[in-house]
C-alpha cells in the first residue's frame, strides 16, 4: 500500500513537470552529451583526480582520510577508497548550503558504491554501516542474522511524531538473501558497482521517502504528521562519507559520484544518476564496437546485435520505468517501440548502458 501511495504521489507531482530532451539526430545514429542534473545541486563529488565539490557553490571540506582509486571504468584516481576508519567530512558550521530540506522540505542523496566482498562476508551481524549521511539523513547498509541478509536502508530526520520512529521517516530493501535470492536490479558481483538514491518530499499531505537501486524505485514509506521539514544541528552535525559519528563501524570499499540536491529529483533524473558515464560525460549510444543499435532514432522497430549472445537485457523508459526484461540467448533482438511514447530509452546489457531514441 505504501509503495502505491508513493508512486501515485510521484505521478501527480511529475505530470506538472515536462521532461525536455535535445535530440541531435542523424540518419542511423544518435549522439548526445549526457549530464547529471545540476539544478539545485549543493554537493557533487566526482573524484576526478581530487576531492573537490563540483557544485556551483563548492563546499569547504573539513576532514579527509580517504584515498583516490580506480572507478567503475578502470580509470585511476577517479573514485574514493575507504578502509573502515576513513572518512570525508563537510561540517555544517562552514557549509550552510548543505542544510537541504530545512525550508523546502525536499532532499535527494545519491552515491555509487562498490562493496568489499571479503569485508562484507566477515561483517558482524546486525551492524549498520554508513555510506553517506547529511546530518541524520542517511544511506547505509546492514547485515542481518538470518540467511546472510544484506539490507539497504535510508532515512530522513524530520521530527517524525509517529510512536517508535525516534523522529525519523525510514525505508529499506533487502539486497541479498541466500534463501530467496538477490534483489532484481542489484548487481551482486565482487567487482560490481551499484547506485543507491534516497529521495524525500515533505510537501504532500503526507511526507514520502523513496529508495532507488540503480535508478529503479525499490521501496517507499509515507506517514501523516505535521512537521515535515528536515531538522539539523548546525554546531555538531556534518555531511559524512564512509565512517560516521553516529555508527561504530566504518565502511570498506569504494564510493563514487556522490550527489546532494536541495529538491526531490524526477524519476528520469534519478535514472540519469546511474546511467550517465561521469568519467567522460557521455553515455554509450550504441557505438560500442561489439554492440549495434539500429536504426537510432527509431520509429518502431529497433534492432540490437552483438558478436555473441546478448544475455540479459533491460529497457527503461525516460521516466525510469522498466518496460522490458529478458535473457536473450541469441546475438540479435528486434524490439518494437511503436506502442511507446516518443523520447529517450535506456538499454542495459550487463554493466553498460546504451541510449536510443524513438521519434
Amino acid at each position: 500500500m505504501l509503495s502505491i501511495i508513493y508512486i501515485c504521489c510521484i505521478k501527480i507531482k511529475y505530470t506538472m513537470k515536462k521532461l525536455s530532451f535535445v535530440l541531435l539526430s542523424f540518419a542511423y545514429c544518435f549522439h548526445s552529451i549526457a549530464q547529471i542534473p545540476f539544478s539545485d545541486l549543493v554537493l557533487g563529488l566526482q573524484f576526478g583526480g581530487n576531492f573537490n565539490d563540483v557544485s556551483a557553490t563548492p563546499a569547504v571540506i573539513s576532514e579527509n582520510t580517504a584515498s583516490l582509486t580506480t572507478d567503475r571504468n578502470g580509470i585511476e584516481n577517479n573514485a574514493a577508497a575507504f578502509n573502515e576508519n576513513q572518512k570525508i567530512n563537510f561540517e555544517f558550521i562552514n557549509n550552510a548550503s548543505l542544510l537541504v530540506g530545512a525550508e523546502n522540505r525536499q532532499i535527494t542523496l545519491s552515491c555509487r558504491v562498490q562493496l568489499d566482498s571479503a569485508w562484507l562476508n566477515n561483517l558482524a551481524l546486525n551492524t549498520d554501516i554508513n555510506l553517506v549521511n547529511n546530518g541524520k539523513n542517511y544511506l547505509r547498509i546492514s547485515k542481518g542474522g538470518l540467511n546472510n541478509v544484506l539490507i539497504l536502508k535510508s532515512g530522513v530526520f524530520n521530527n517524525n511524531s509517529i510512536s517508535g520512529s525516534n523522529g525519523f521517516l525510514e525505508t529499506s530493501v533487502i539486497l541479498r538473501n541466500t534463501a530467496n535470492g538477490n534483489l532484481p536490479d542489484w548487481k551482486a558481483g565482487a567487482l560490481d558497482w551499484n547506485t543507491f538514491t534516497l529521495s524525500y518530499d515533505g510537501n504532500f499531505g503526507e511526507p514520502v521517502i523513496g529508495l532507488f537501486v540503480n535508478g529503479v524505485a525499490k521501496a517507499s514509506n509515507a506517514e501523516t504528521y505535521l512537521t515535515t521539514s528536515l531538522i539539523y544541528n548546525v554546531s555538531s552535525e556534518k555531511f559524512e562519507v564512509g565512517s560516521s559519528d553516529f555508527l561504530s563501524q566504518g565502511f570498506k570499499g569504494k564510493i563514487d559520484d556522490i550527489y546532494l540536491y536541495n529538491r526531490s529529483l524526477t524519476l528520469g533524473e534519478i535514472l540519469a544518476l546511474d546511467t550517465v558515464n561521469i568519467s567522460t560525460g557521455i553515455e554509450n549510444n550504441g557505438t560500442d564496437e561489439t554492440i549495434k543499435l539500429f536504426p537510432n532514432p527509431a520509429k518502431d522497430l529497433i534492432h540490437i546485435s552483438a558478436e555473441n549472445n546478448l544475455g540479459e537485457i533491460e529497457i527503461f523508459g525516460s521516466g525510469g520505468n522498466l518496460i522490458f526484461k529478458q535473457k536473450i540467448n541469441a546475438p540479435q533482438l528486434s524490439f518494437n517501440l511503436s506502442a511507446f511514447a516518443n523520447g529517450i530509452y535506456f538499454i542495459r546489457m550487463g554493466s553498460k548502458y546504451y541510449k536510443a531514441a524513438k521519434f
